[in-house]
C-alpha cells in the first residue's frame, strides 16, 4: 500500500516530460508493476533515496544489471511515445490509466500495434488520439485481430476519419470480433430493408447496438415486429435498438407504466410505431414528466395519451423554465392568455425566446436563463 501511495503522489507531481528524471520513470515503473507484488508492505520514501538504483540494489538485493535494465526499458518506452507525438498531458493520462505499459516489450508489444494502425492509413495524430482514448489497445495480443477490426470498420464507414470518430465514441469495436458480430448484423439488417447509410449514422450514437450476436439481434427484430413495426418503416431500426436496450422483464414493466397513464394496448402500439424513442426513457422520467403534464392539462385526462412525444422533454431545461416565464408574463399582464400546453412545449428554443422572452427580456430574461441552469 505504501508503494502504491508513493507511486500516485510521485506520478501526479512529477509527470512532466520536460522535468521527468530517469529515477522517477524507474520508480514509477517498478512501484506500479513487478515489485509492488513482492514488496507491497515496504515503506519507500523517495526523498530519502537519492538514487533509486541504489535503493533497489541495497534494499532488495537486485543486481546492478537488473536494476539498470528495468530502468532502461521504462525510459525507452516513454521516449518512444513522446517522439511519436504524445504530449505530456496525453502521456500523463495514458500512464495513469495503464501503468503496466512501462513494463511492456517495446518492439514486440507497442510498436507492432502502432505499425498496424499506420499500415491501415491512420496518421500519427489519429493514432495518438485513439490510444489516448483507450490505452488498453496497446496491451492486446498481436493476433491481427486489431487490424481486421479496423479494416471492417473502414469498409463499413468508408474513411479513416470516420473510423477515428467512432472509436472516440467507443473502442468496443476493437474488443469484439467484428466478423462475428457487426458484419453479420449489418447484412441481417440490410435484409430487412435498413440502408447502410442509416446504420452508418446510427453507429455514432449507439455503437454497442451492432455488437450483439446475430442470434440475439434476430430476437430483438422479432420483438420489434410483434409491436407492429413494419420493415419499411423509417422507425424500424430505432425500434429494434430500443427493444435491445432492455430485458423482457424491464420491457413489461415499461409497458405497465404506460397502461397506468391511461394508454390502451392500441395506444401503446401506435405510440411505439410513431416514436419508439419514448420507450427508451426511464420509468422515473416518464412518471416525472407525466405527473407535471397531467396536472397542467387538467381536466384533459387524455392529454399525455394524445401527445406522448412530450414525455421526452426535460423538466429542468424545457418544461419548468417555460412555465415560469408564462406565469410571470401573465402576472405582469404582458400577455393576454397562455398558449396551449402543446404549443408552449413544442416551440423550438429559438421560437420560444423570439415570441416570449426577447420582447420582455428585462422581466423574464434572467428568470428564463436561471431556470434553464445556464
Amino acid at each position: 500500500m505504501a508503494l502504491y501511495l508513493c507511486r500516485r503522489k510521485l506520478f501526479s507531481s512529477a509527470l512532466n516530460l520536460a522535468e521527468l528524471s530517469n529515477s522517477t520513470i524507474s520508480l514509477y515503473f517498478l512501484a506500479s508493476n513487478t515489485f509492488s507484488y513482492h514488496y507491497s508492505t515496504t515503506t519507500l520514501n523517495p526523498q530519502c533515496a537519492p538514487s533509486i538504483a541504489d535503493y533497489l540494489i541495497n534494499s532488495h538485493q537486485l543486481s546492478p544489471d537488473t536494476a539498470s535494465k528495468a530502468f532502461d526499458k521504462a525510459e525507452s518506452i516513454v521516449k518512444y511515445l513522446k517522439d511519436f507525438g504524445f504530449s505530456t498531458s496525453q502521456l500523463d493520462s495514458l500512464l495513469k490509466r495503464r501503468p503496466r505499459l512501462l513494463s511492456s516489450n517495446l518492439d514486440f508489444t507497442i510498436k507492432p500495434k502502432i505499425h498496424v494502425l499506420q499500415n491501415l492509413g491512420f496518421s500519427s495524430s489519429d493514432i495518438v488520439e485513439l490510444l489516448s482514448t483507450d490505452p488498453y489497445l496497446l496491451s492486446r495480443g498481436v493476433d491481427n485481430q486489431l487490424g481486421r477490426s479496423i479494416f471492417a470498420l473502414k469498409s463499413f464507414l468508408g474513411s479513416e476519419g470516420d473510423v477515428v470518430k467512432v472509436l472516440k465514441v467507443s473502442t468496443l469495436f476493437l474488443k469484439y470480433n467484428l466478423d462475428k458480430t457487426m458484419v453479420p448484423n449489418i447484412e441481417l439488417l440490410k435484409s430487412y430493408g435498413v440502408s447502410e447509410e442509416q446504420m452508418q449514422r446510427f453507429v455514432f450514437h449507439f455503437p454497442r447496438f451492432l455488437l450483439y450476436k446475430p442470434e440475439t439481434m434476430k430476437e430483438y427484430i422479432k420483438r420489434a415486429e410483434k409491436m407492429g413495426l413494419s420493415r419499411d418503416s423509417k422507425m424500424f431500426l430505432h425500434a429494434v435498438r430500443v427493444v435491445s436496450s432492455m430485458s423482457e422483464e424491464s420491457w413489461k414493466s415499461k409497458i405497465q407504466v404506460f397502461h397506468n397513464l391511461g394508454f390502451t394496448q392500441e395506444d401503446i402500439l401506435l405510440t411505439f410505431r410513431k416514436c419508439p424513442h419514448i420507450f427508451a426513457a426511464s420509468e422515473r422520467k416518464i412518471k416525472e414528466v407525466s405527473d407535471i403534464l397531467i396536472s397542467a392539462a387538467k381536466p384533459d385526462g387524455k392529454f399525455v395519451v394524445r401527445n406522448p412525444d412530450l414525455l421526452l422533454f426535460s423538466v429542468k431545461r424545457r418544461i419548468m423554465p417555460r412555465f415560469k416565464v408564462m406565469d410571470t408574463l401573465l402576472e405582469r399582464n404582458l400577455i393576454k392568455r397562455r398558449p396551449s400546453l402543446k404549443t408552449l412545449l413544442k416551440l423550438s428554443g429559438k421560437q420560444f425566446c423570439a415570441k416570449y422572452v426577447d420582447p420582455h427580456s428585462d422581466v423574464v430574461g434572467e428568470l428564463y436563463t436561471a431556470h434553464q441552469g445556464l
